[in-house]
């Protein structure tokens, strides 16, 4: 283990000159500036680096991190970490805040003005409210949310950021309809699947060039996977040209699917006893055989062993005999005095 700060200290000393900082665990071991079993640990303050428009701490083992008087820092990428905190709000001039797969509960952006992309998919993040303080609102052009414990509600928060050019909502408990991205006319790249959003198709902008969406928009032609402009020209024509489903009718639709799931499963499921079954079968006549033949080599052991054993025994006598007929060739005849 590596104390983040006290090692920052030491290395940097001289901080007015630093216009990049790379804290990654990789690029420092490739540097040699750590050993190949150790990463930087620990809560890191970045104070007094007046010059520094570049961060990077991606990955790491941080678990705290905060800036002050960095007044130039533009860009902050500090994904893949460990991260419970972290404190930008004095660094005015940040436009891109990359902090994604960490372990964050809140995010606080209060006083960041010039922010253009924010990406903070696979945390903990409990609220949406850091997007409201955003003064500016229309500087922001890339939103990734991606993964996250926000509560569920629907999308009238996105209403006010009509410069966003990609939008990630994946695998949040967002719902209804897409009607309040109406106005959001760059939006290019847009994915909402495994989200409950289950209407609106029809207001996304015709510049949009890729979407992911839940199957339940078109699940013949759809399917939840990406679509390019032309396709998704032809997906909103057919929404928009189809009387509205109700919401009894779409969880019915889920509902059937969800049995048609099952059975699939269960057919599988079926298919597989079977193969099992098959399979005990043919080891319950293997070991049978094994059986039989276990009981054919030991009789014949046991023939063999008799066998042996009457051979034994006439090599007894036989050899008795020969030593018998030896010794009485052997002794002399002493004549009667």
């Amino acid at each position: 283990m590596v104390n983040a700060q006290e090692w920052l200290d030491q290395n940097y000393p001289n901080k007015s000159k630093i216009t990049q900082l790379i804290l990654g665990t990789l690029v420092l071991r490739q540097q040699g500036l750590l050993k190949s079993n150790e990463s930087l640990e620990g809560s890191l303050k970045v104070e007094g680096f007046n010059n520094l428009k570049t961060f990077s701490s991606f990955p790491s083992n941080l678990t705290k991190l905060e800036f002050s008087n960095c007044s130039n820092l533009t860009e902050i990428y500090c994904t893949d970490g460990k991260l419970t905190e972290l404190n930008v709000t004095d660094c005015l001039k940040l436009t891109i805040l990359q902090c994604g797969i960490n372990n964050l509960t809140a995010l606080d952006v209060r006083g960041l003005n010039n922010v253009q992309e924010i990406n903070c998919v696979n945390n903990q993040l409990t609220s949406l409210d850091f997007l409201n303080q955003l003064s500016n609102p229309q500087k922001l052009t890339m939103l990734f949310l991606e993964n996250n414990k926000f509560p569920a509600q629907n999308l009238e928060i996105f209403r006010q950021f009509t410069n966003l050019t990609h939008l990630t909502l994946y695998k949040n408990h967002f719902y209804g309809s897409l009607e309040p991205l109406k106005e959001l006319t760059k939006l290019e790249v847009l994915t909402i699947d495994s989200t409950d959003i289950d209407s609106g198709l029809e207001y996304l902008p015709s510049n949009l060039k890729k979407i992911e969406a839940p199957w339940f928009f078109s699940p013949d032609s759809y399917g939840g996977k990406e679509k390019n402009l032309e396709e998704l020209a032809e997906i909103q024509i057919e929404i928009s040209s189809s009387p509205k489903k109700s919401k009894k009718t779409r969880q019915k639709e889920k509902l059937n699917n969800a049995q048609e799931q099952i059975t699939r499963l269960q057919n599988e499921l079926e298919i597989e006893k079977n193969k099992n079954n098959k399979l005990q079968k043919e080891l319950e006549e293997l070991k049978n055989k094994y059986v039989k033949q276990n009981q054919i080599t030991k009789k014949y052991l046991q023939n063999q062993k008799v066998e042996v054993g009457e051979l034994e025994k006439q090599l007894e006598n036989l050899e008795f005999k020969d030593l018998k007929n030896h010794l009485e060739n052997k002794i002399e005849v002493v004549p009667k005095k």
